[in-house]
């Protein structure tokens, strides 16, 4: 084999490789992840002697939220968000109480394999509150409004719907979150944030801070410095991408999934 040929690699192994370097994830890493066994395996990847496994991409793409679809063919986007967005139902319908959990959380089992959700949608006005008093809001979550979602399995865990105000998510994509859109977040305690946050996997998340309740995609997190960097998907310049210290962080709720403001679900 000529030394000067350029290797020619498969278009499997080719988006691989893309992907990584897209992500910034290195061998290392991998193997601490338990993706590969050792760093030369990915070695070996690089210069064509061998493809990723089908173990190697399944395992990968679910830790670090990579469509397995696009490594395999090349169609729709590389990174997959999880998030659900919630469809017109054709009939709208109450459903027969289920449960509720020990969060406060209600579930109506609409009798086709899926339930309604019933959280607490936190009001604007209690913002300020919600953020610096969080445990503190039972007497006040009784007034609160509630919204529905459709989901199909029952979840534990401190859900809140949020509603988007503002454009600076908004970029004309139905991917993205125009005023009035209500979203289902789920609360991420404080201690896997140290481990790192599955941004990948979910990348928008409701983040509360100062006076502040935001909508924000998470783009980045620095361990070492204790940061973590959010971006807007409106891309004008008075949305410009910014950090905070993991200490100035009150709570962070990913988000799971959205509701276009046209929908509308019998409470």
């Amino acid at each position: 084999m000529n030394e000067n040929n350029e290797i020619k690699l498969s278009e499997l192994t080719t988006r691989f490789l893309h992907s990584l370097e897209s992500l910034s994830i290195t061998g290392y890493k991998l193997k601490q992840d338990g993706v590969i066994n050792n760093e030369p395996t990915l070695t070996k990847i690089k210069k064509g002697i061998q493809q990723p496994s089908r173990k190697t991409i399944s395992l990968y793409c679910e830790k670090y939220g990579v469509s397995e679809s696009w490594i395999y063919t090349g169609n729709g986007n590389m990174l997959t968000s999880n998030i659900e967005v919630s469809p017109v139902p054709v009939n709208e319908q109450k459903g027969n109480y289920f449960t509720e959990t020990h969060n406060g959380v209600k579930y109506y089992d609409l009798g086709n394999g899926n339930y309604r959700m019933v959280v607490k949608l936190v009001p604007h006005c209690a913002y300020a509150r919600f953020i610096n008093e969080t445990n503190t809001l039972e007497p006040d979550k009784e007034n609160w409004e509630e919204e529905s979602f459709i989901v199909d399995k029952i979840a534990h865990g401190r859900y809140f719907a949020f509603e988007v105000k503002g454009d600076s998510m908004d970029d004309g994509t139905r991917a993205s979150f125009e005023e009035g859109d209500r979203v289902l977040a789920r609360e991420l305690d404080r201690i896997h944030w140290k481990d790192g946050i599955r941004f990948n996997s979910y990348p928008y998340w409701v983040v509360s801070f100062g006076n502040s309740v935001l909508i924000k995609e998470i783009i980045s997190q620095d361990l070492e410095q204790g940061t973590i960097t959010f971006h807007s998907l409106n891309p004008s310049p008075e949305y410009s991408d910014f950090f905070l210290h993991m200490d100035e962080i009150r709570s962070l709720y990913y988000v799971v999934q959205k509701k276009p403001k046209t929908v509308k679900y019998n409470k």
